[in-house]
């Protein structure tokens, strides 16, 4: 378990996992690296960055190479003050995540790092591996980036960050 750390400066990758599974990644502040703040690796593959997501989650490597959630929509109201992130995940079926959202540093292949956790919720796929959900908070303004990961309960399997978004709203 990589926990609570900061993880910010390097020229390379933040963090990446290579050979192994069952590497939860929670709570971090990740941001500032030269390219992916997470880096999931093949197996056998020499190259690194943005891992694609693919139906079921079912490729292999390191951390069973799971698949990040994707964010359709994020907007404050401006009556309430609660931002409302809608985002949707097509994982392994019948399995529950914890969806952790962060305010996200840009990276330069378009996916977030993780500059600093808001909150978590956990959300279970359905038979088919999917699952869509809202979380709300009042941690967020408008034109604020962020982005998401997801986490396996059942093995710890932690995803690359999601690319990441731009909350709007007034």
């Amino acid at each position: 378990t990589v926990r609570g750390n900061t993880v910010s400066g390097n020229v390379g990758h933040g963090v990446q996992v290579r050979f192994a599974a069952g590497v939860r990644i929670t709570t971090n502040a990740i941001f500032g690296n030269g390219k992916l703040g997470i880096d999931l690796r093949r197996s056998a593959d020499p190259a690194t960055g943005v891992t694609p997501n693919d139906a079921n989650d079912s490729d292999t490597g390191a951390n069973g190479l799971q698949n990040f959630p994707v964010i359709s929509f994020a907007a404050r109201n401006p009556t309430t003050a609660i931002t409302t992130v809608q985002f949707t995940l097509d994982s392994a079926n019948s399995a529950t995540y914890s969806i952790e959202l962060f305010r996200s540093d840009q990276d330069p292949a378009g996916h977030g790092e993780g500059q600093s956790f808001v909150v978590a919720a956990d959300r279970t796929t359905d038979a088919d591996g999917l699952t869509s959900f809202t979380i709300q908070t009042q941690l967020l303004t408008p034109g604020t980036r962020i982005s998401l990961t997801a986490t396996r309960a059942s093995n710890g399997n932690t995803s690359e960050f999601s690319p990441w978004f731009v909350v709007g709203g007034s």
